[in-house]
């Protein structure tokens, strides 16, 4: 299952450049929103990383009010994404 984590705690946890891979990347962006956390790190594996975004936080109202994430292969990815964008969600 996809990761949720705040960036504090995965910039403190890891440190730069050594987060964990994604396993497949061929099946990022496949899982249904739904899929959640899952797992977290029990499972020794990443099927992608999300960032969630909100509206009521800032973020364009895309669907109709409703948040929306986008999807990527590496965790340093999505932080800068995170970081240079309105509304995007720091924890989980």
């Amino acid at each position: 299952m996809p990761h949720y984590f705040s960036q504090q705690f995965l910039a403190s946890y890891w440190g730069v450049g050594n987060y964990p891979p994604v396993d497949n990347t061929s099946l990022v962006g496949t899982f249904e929103a739904r899929a959640k956390a899952g797992g977290g790190y029990v499972w020794d594996t990443v099927l992608e990383y999300r960032v969630w975004c909100s509206t009521s936080d800032g973020a364009p109202d895309l669907y109709e009010g409703n948040d929306y994430y986008y999807v990527f292969e590496t965790c340093e990815d999505t932080l800068d994404f995170s970081k240079k964008n309105l509304g995007c969600e720091t924890e989980a």
